[in-house]
């Protein structure tokens, strides 16, 4: 594990609230599901609890699959993440559902196919549950704004699930 100096740990723990540390602490949560208003950190939450993880508890970056729905959220997510944990946030992966989706099947968008951007997370989960695709392992799944997942986005979450036959944290 990556040795934490005292200026990246206060970085990460002394800027939280109690109940946010208590939430990066745990080690005994297999799943965890963060319920909080507009504005009281969850987005913070989050980028702290993958970078208490990667730093104390040994897991490696590229074992983080992140989703969340906007490329502003991607964005937000990997420029904090860096400011914890600096180049090492290049490897955690964070995707928007379709981008991860579009990446899954391996195929670009074209201007002309805006019809598959409908369809591509619904296609990418029933290819990955048929066994047609395969993705590599995650053993850290982190979904963000679970709450507005679509039927669709569901159900390739189910199907990244059991590719890791319930292996994933």
């Amino acid at each position: 594990s990556q040795p934490m100096t005292r200026k990246r740990y206060e970085k990460i723990f002394n800027t939280l609230s109690d109940e946010q540390k208590a939430i990066i602490e745990d080690k005994e949560s297999k799943t965890m599901m963060i319920l909080a208003g507009p504005g009281s950190g969850k987005t913070k939450v989050l980028v702290h609890k993958i970078a208490s993880l990667i730093l104390k508890e040994d897991i490696k970056p590229d074992q983080f699959l992140m989703l969340t729905y906007s490329r502003t959220a991607v964005s937000e997510f990997k420029s904090r993440l860096y400011e914890l944990i600096g180049p090492m946030a290049y490897d955690v992966d964070i995707y928007t559902f379709h981008s991860y989706a579009l990446q899954l099947i391996g195929r670009q968008v074209q201007e002309n196919e805006e019809g598959l951007l409908q369809t591509v997370v619904a296609t990418a989960g029933e290819k990955l549950r048929a066994g047609e695709i395969t993705m590599p392992f995650k053993s850290v799944l982190v979904l963000d704004e679970f709450q507005d997942i679509s039927p669709d986005g569901f159900a390739l979450v189910e199907a990244i699930w059991e590719a890791h036959e319930g292996e994933l944290r």
